[in-house]
Parts: structure tokens; sequence; C-alpha cells
């Protein structure tokens, strides 16, 4: 019985072995790949961003709770109904403080990070079954609608009819810039790998 006991402790020990060692030929073998990607295709490097601009204007517009235009969808993408609005939707479990804690070790070393706050100051998870949308209402006061659907809001007026959005041709309220400003700087390019 010892005998096997043993027996098995050793072949666990030399299996466990080879699992790191494939782990560590793995890691190996995918930065050396990783290295000759960034050899032959470095990653660019831009001197400005639209992406970060266009996202930059979007939370400008949302913090100037600018008019929107709101469609309720089901599940199955019907529109359902309609609201003037105010901003865009809000993510039902979006928070105002941080769900994540700093995890500490034995050693008081911290083990795990939290997440950092939107520059809106809120935080997003993922998953989010519901959302929150300040629909006007014909005195001008905003009513927060919830829904479970899917919510798109236009940041120009449309309407719903015999079940199809109908743009109603109208400017934005949301003007979004999509060029670069001309005072860019350009830095030297940077010597170091």
């Amino acid at each position: 019985m010892k005998r096997t006991i043993i027996l098995f402790a050793g072949v666990a020990l030399a299996l466990a072995a080879c699992s790191q060692s494939s782990i560590n030929n793995d890691r190996v073998q995918t930065d050396r790949q990783l290295s000759q990607y960034q050899a032959v295709q470095p990653v660019p490097f831009f001197n400005w961003s639209q992406d970060r601009a266009v996202l930059i204007q979007i939370y400008e517009a949302k913090n100037q709770a600018r008019q929107t235009w709101s469609v309720f969808y089901s599940a199955t993408g019907v529109p359902q109904a309609m609201c003037s609005s105010v901003g865009y939707p809000i993510p039902a479990n979006t928070q105002l403080t941080s769900p994540d804690q700093i995890a500490y070790g034995s050693a008081g070393t911290a083990l795990g990070t939290v997440s950092q706050m939107e520059p809106n100051g809120v935080y997003s998870t993922t998953g989010a079954n519901g959302t929150y949308v300040m629909c006007l209402r014909p005195s001008g006061k905003a009513a927060a609608v919830y829904s479970e659907s899917w919510v798109t809001a236009y940041p120009y007026e449309v309407k719903l009819e015999n079940g199809q959005v109908v743009d109603l041709g109208g400017d934005t309220t949301v003007p979004i810039e999509m060029t670069a400003p001309t005072n860019v700087p350009t830095p030297a390019p940077s010597t170091t790998p």
C-alpha cells in the first residue's frame, strides 16, 4: 500500500513537472512570436486619435444634457415606443462607486486592482440588462424611464411610423468634429524599442 502511494505521488509530481515544462515552452514560444511581430509589424504611433477625440466629445455632450430622441426595442428588435429624451441612455448597472476591492496576500502585498472611474464620474460594468432614459414630458420635465429592452438614442429628431423609425431630417444636437486640430505637436521619434 505504501509503495502504491509513493508510486502514485511520484507519477503526479512527474506529470506536474511536465505540465510546468509545457507551460514554460508555450510562454517562450509566444514571447518569441510577439518579438517577431514587434520587429516587423510594430504597433503604430499616432500624433492624434480621432477615436479619442470623438469619445471626448461624446462625454462632453452627455454631460451637457443635450436633446436626444430615444427608441425602445423589443428583444427581437421591433420598435415599441419612443420619447424625446435628455442625453444618452444610462445602463442600469452603472455605478457611482467601484464594486471592486483590493485583495491583499498574507504578506500584505496587493494581489488585485481596483477599476478606474470613467471621466464622467461613474463606473461601468458589463452585462447590463436594463437602461434608464431621461424622457422629456410635454411640460419639459424629464422622467427616468427604465427599459429592459434595447434602446437607441438619436441626436436628431425621429418618430415611429408604421413600426419603423423615421428620420425627420433635422440637424444634430450633438455635433462631432471629425478632423484633427491644426495645433497637434509632433513628438520626436523614440529611440527606445
